[in-house]
């Protein structure tokens, strides 16, 4: 969709940009690691798989993907995890989920998935009318645990 090719969200200590080709290497480093594969239940994908999911992630009009970012830090290097707001029922806007991973481990336990939490649920209250997603620390599922866990879930 066209958000998913030019939002941009900024938040304190990170920056939301969107999901483009110049980071799939990088999240394909990152998706080979056992401790990001198990919390979301992700398979191994070649390098050209991982390409074409990138495209169809853009291109899905019910799925909010981009990449959590440092803004401090150059392009090439910038990103340090995920975050993707889909809705589990396109029907009902009610029914967002966000999934937030901070891959890169020495971003975890410095506040940047709640903030990545918080940008989202700015972003759906603000520019999606009619969606909505629970309070942060409501219905935490997937291998969440505070602070440390790469992967935070939210329903």
């Amino acid at each position: 969709s066209t958000v998913n090719a030019i939002l941009v969200l900024y938040g304190n200590k990170v920056v939301l940009v969107p999901y483009n080709a110049n980071h799939v290497t990088r999240y394909h480093e990152w998706m080979k690691c056992p401790e990001l594969q198990h919390p979301t239940a992700s398979e191994p994908l070649t390098l050209e798989q991982e390409y074409n999911m990138q495209e169809s992630w853009r291109e899905d009009d019910d799925n909010k993907t981009s990449s959590a970012a440092d803004p401090s830090i150059e392009e090439e290097q910038c990103t340090v995890g995920d975050v993707n707001m889909f809705l589990a029922d396109p029907t009902d806007l009610s029914s967002a989920e966000l999934e937030i991973m901070i891959a890169e481990p020495s971003y975890r336990g410095k506040g940047i998935g709640k903030v990545v939490t918080h940008v989202m649920m700015h972003y759906s209250e603000h520019l999606i009318p009619g969606c909505t997603l629970p309070s942060p620390g409501n219905r935490v599922k997937a291998g969440y645990t505070p602070d440390r866990s790469p992967i935070h879930r939210r329903t």
